[in-house]
């Protein structure tokens, strides 16, 4: 019985190893026939095969069956292309063929295969490198930036948690002097703060603070201007929604929204302004 089963296993084999197999790269497929003998071409998916009406009398058979294609000459011929397509991935190949004289190395089944791209395992150092890059990337500014705008602004359906970005609590208590007071600019007396929204990362802070003119008058927002009760060096950057608030009466347009990144909380940062 081992024996038997040996043979068996050593016959399918080569019945296995007696096809042709093709890797078909997006360039045309080159393919020999001959005549007296048809030759079957085993595509990955269904197929439909496209050929003109003078070239089809070449063929004593040329037909599909799902997706395999059967074939065979009926005259000797150098070179006639065809046009074979996947019903369901619209993929083609195109195929050129030829009628060899010579069939001794000529297998009667071709199999076709889509080239394969096999993606190499990561090193430690090529993970390092991607994890140094993603860290970057969480704490950079501008990312930073968008990313509670986008929690602010965005649809529910569009907003995009970032599982190492975590939400923090704020003290919702309104404070004036945000802004530092200079020959050029009232705003440091004229707005009131609100914190919104506070996100902590492994090394910054983000927060969102609606800013409003609470005077009579527009005033020009200048972001440079943020101050805090830390040393220098605590606030990082600020970015302001709109440049321009107009006067309390207005309604809605007397206010914005600024984010800030720091690194510090956001109650330490001004504790010590106005309350």
């Amino acid at each position: 019985m081992r024996i038997l089963f040996f043979l068996v296993i050593t016959l399918v084999s080569q019945v296995a190893l007696s096809d042709e197999h093709i890797v078909w790269d997006k360039t045309p497929i080159e393919l020999h026939l001959s005549l007296g003998n048809e030759r079957q071409v085993v595509f990955p998916d269904d197929i439909e095969i496209g050929i003109s009406n003078s070239a089809i009398n070449r063929f004593k058979t040329i037909t599909s069956v799902d997706n395999r294609m059967f074939i065979e000459p009926s005259v000797q011929f150098e070179r006639q292309r065809i046009l074979v397509r996947e019903s369901k991935t619209g993929i083609n190949y195109v195929i050129y063929l030829s009628v060899k004289t010579d069939t001794s190395q000529l297998d009667p089944v071709a199999i076709i295969h889509k080239e394969n791209k096999v993606k190499p395992i990561p090193s430690q150092a090529d993970s390092a490198s991607k994890n140094r890059s993603a860290d970057k990337l969480l704490n950079s500014y501008p990312y930073l930036t968008r990313y509670v705008a986008q929690q602010l602004y965005a649809p529910k359906r569009l907003v995009r948690n970032n599982p190492a970005i975590q939400r923090i609590s704020v003290l919702n208590k309104s404070f004036t002097s945000l802004f530092r007071c200079t020959s050029g600019s009232l705003s440091c007396t004229s707005i009131v703060a609100t914190p919104l929204i506070s996100y902590k990362t492994g090394l910054l802070y983000a927060s969102a603070l609606r800013i409003k003119n609470v005077s009579d008058y527009a005033i020009d927002i200048d972001p440079r201007l943020v101050k805090s009760d830390m040393s220098p060096g605590a606030l990082l950057a600020a970015t302001s929604m709109h440049g321009r608030l107009l006067p309390s009466r207005y309604g809605d347009k007397s206010e914005t929204v600024i984010i800030i990144i720091h690194k510090r909380p956001l109650l330490a940062m001004f504790l010590g302004l106005n309350q």
